[in-house]
């Protein structure tokens, strides 16, 4: 399991259940890419997957939508 640099990425959302809202393209990277700056956000592991945040109200908005 990876740990995150809490420095760089304080807020982190794991979803476990990705396999079915699996897509191409995936709507959850395109929702980040509209809505989250570049560089404030990052993407790791696969099943499940971590999303990390530099700003809270970035997770937050994230975690409404898709969790």
């Amino acid at each position: 399991m990876r740990v995150l640099n809490k420095k760089y990425w304080p807020h982190s959302i794991e979803l476990k259940n990705v396999d079915e809202l699996i897509t191409d393209p995936d709507p959850r990277q395109e929702w980040l890419e509209k809505n989250v700056q570049n560089g404030h956000y990052k993407i790791f592991g696969f099943r499940p997957t971590t999303y990390a945040f530099r700003y809270q109200r970035d997770a937050v908005m994230f975690a409404l939508r898709w969790s």
